[in-house]
């Protein structure tokens, strides 16, 4: 990476004071973290399915980035999909959540105004009687409702302040970001490949990778670019070159 200017941010430093402190005392113990770190990268490395995207994986490290931080961000990029799935199946339906948010507004609305006075008179002691029958506080059924509401407001609110689609593109992001920023270059061919080979289409290439950058890379680093930025700092740390 001679030709890539060395950053010297705090938190380079101060991953290091880590990293030397934590690494002798686990040796102690029998654990040596950067033999696992290590063995850990071979692993994910080895899980790219053609040799080709293990090729560009080798070539990619070659060129400056660590094999221990692109490992990671591979993992990352291998489970985004599973990310967003998740991400779908606790807040809902991104269709369905508009609407659900304005019926869960509306219904508390609606209770507010039906029991309004028993709201304004409800103290603990009423509370504790409605415990007491199994039944929930008109109160704390608003306030729960109201909650609900603001949850799917926040999860449709977010994506769209962002920019973010989803945490595969984001992952795709981190990627490209991370072998610029490593490497000094784009390196489009080699990221397509390991794109192709972990999150698809099979047949994404060099052309359609830099399409895509063109699409999104400046979007995204508005509100991201402190996650290469990261990673390519603690590059210096796992590769011992502070």
């Amino acid at each position: 990476m001679s030709h890539i200017e060395k950053p010297a941010p705090e938190i380079v430093r101060s991953a290091q004071d880590l990293w030397d402190t934590l690494r002798p005392m686990m040796l102690e113990k029998g654990l040596d973290i950067e033999q696992r770190l290590n063995a850990w990268s071979a692993v994910e490395r080895q899980k790219l399915a053609s040799s080709g995207a293990r090729t560009d994986f080798d070539e990619l490290c070659e060129a400056g980035c660590a094999p221990q931080v692109l490992a990671l961000i591979i993992a990352l990029l291998r489970y985004s999909p599973k990310l967003t799935g998740l991400g779908t199946v606790v807040l809902g339906d991104p269709d369905k959540r508009e609407k659900a948010f304005r019926s869960l507004e509306r219904a508390s609305t609606a209770l507010e105004e039906i029991f309004g006075e028993t709201l304004t008179l409800e103290d603990e002691k009423v509370r504790a009687d409605f415990l007491r029958i199994g039944r929930v506080p008109p109160s704390r059924l608003v306030s729960e409702i109201r909650f609900y509401a603001k949850l799917l407001a926040f999860a449709e609110w977010l994506p769209a302040e962002l920019q973010l689609n989803s945490i595969v593109e984001l992952a795709k992001y981190i990627l490209a970001g991370y072998v610029e920023r490593a490497t000094g270059r784009f390196c489009d061919r080699n990221v397509s490949a390991l794109i192709g080979d972990t999150v698809g289409p099979a047949d994404h290439n060099e052309v359609a990778q830099r399409m895509w950058r063109y699409r999104n890379y400046e979007r995204l680093k508005v509100n991201f670019q402190g996650f290469p930025e990261l990673l390519f700092d603690l590059t210096f740390v796992v590769t011992r070159q502070t």
